[in-house]
């Protein structure tokens, strides 16, 4: 898998990971944050590695179905790149350095 696909898959869990079980989220994170392979995984919940296989692509296919229909990474992803716009405009036209600021601390948010 794709640096740029993980990438994306934790900052979809990033925003949605409250809406899985708990038993999705440790699949997640087990696979995703702590880099541990499908056989660990299955020996450590008990279960056949292609029930872990098959879990994680429901959980998968259920954090992308979250995006599909809120958006909040795609909204986050544009507010992000409108604010680097702003930032860089008010730089060009050497405005008040309280204005930067200010588009520094939103942009954190």
């Amino acid at each position: 898998m794709s640096i740029e696909k993980t990438t994306r898959l934790n900052m979809l869990y990033d925003f949605y990971a409250v809406l899985l079980t708990d038993r999705q989220r440790e699949l997640f994170e087990s696979y995703y944050q702590f880099d541990l392979t499908l056989a660990e995984i299955a020996e450590n919940l008990s279960i056949s590695r292609q029930a872990v296989y098959d879990m994680l692509r429901r959980v998968i296919s259920q954090l992308e179905n979250y995006e599909q229909k809120l958006a909040l990474l795609s909204k986050h992803q544009m507010r992000s790149e409108l604010i680097s716009e702003l930032q860089t405009s008010l730089k060009a036209k050497s405005v008040d350095r309280e204005l930067l600021t200010l588009a520094e601390k939103i942009k954190e948010l």
